[in-house]
């Protein structure tokens, strides 16, 4: 049976982006069906009845801090669907932010690989990672800033930029700051974002229980 995927997608070259991801998820679901809805105004309403996982990407085409009801039309999304939400880079930080943590502009841009360290070892997913640093491909300006997290989001990774992965402790709602889409079999990203995912889907598969 496929996996309904829609990726809410933030790129200049939306198509482009959208076949990264078909790549990603060709990698680790080979279920998924994937539907692309562009980022803007309105989005919401294009994402269709059936889908079973909304991820927002990455990307600076459209900015939350400049257009204040596309800003509360994700914020309103992310709170109030029951499908899991994932989110990457800007996607990740749409999710956080949707939950009460903040952002903090970076000194200079964040540009290659970074080593995120894993710091829950009890994780059932990203555990087996913990003490030893993973390379992720990164591109931000803007971090998660970890002293306003919330209570409800647990900090799964982080570099020494901020928080690297996140996820919520009731909800299946989670996020990387890097890019899985990125260097897929180059670096250590795309296994990250899908012990992400496979946690995240595992709470899901909990609250219907």
């Amino acid at each position: 049976m496929n996996r309904n995927i829609t990726l809410v997608l933030n790129a200049h070259k939306p198509e482009e982006m959208a076949e990264k991801f078909r790549t990603v998820y060709h990698e680790i679901d080979q279920r998924a069906k994937i539907t692309p809805v562009n980022l803007g105004n309105g989005f919401s309403r294009d994402i269709p009845s059936t889908t079973d996982e909304i991820l927002f990407t990455g990307g600076v085409r459209e900015s939350l801090g400049s257009n204040p009801e596309l800003k509360e039309e994700a914020f309103n999304l992310v709170r109030g669907v029951a499908e899991p939400v994932l989110g990457v880079c800007f996607g990740a930080q749409v999710v956080a932010r949707a939950h009460g943590a903040r952002l903090v502009k970076m000194p200079a841009k964040r540009e290659g690989e970074a080593p995120v360290e894993i710091i829950v070892a009890g994780n059932t997913y990203l555990g087996q990672y913990a003490g030893r640093p993973q390379l992720a491909l990164e591109s931000h300006t803007w971090a998660l800033d970890e002293d306003s997290f919330p209570g409800q989001l647990e900090v799964l990774g982080r570099s020494e930029d901020g928080v690297e992965i996140f996820a919520h402790h009731q909800l299946p709602h989670g996020g990387v700051q890097f890019h899985p889409e990125l260097g897929v079999g180059r670096n250590d990203g795309l296994h990250l974002f899908d012990g992400l995912r496979k946690s995240v889907l595992d709470k899901a598969k909990r609250e219907l229980d």
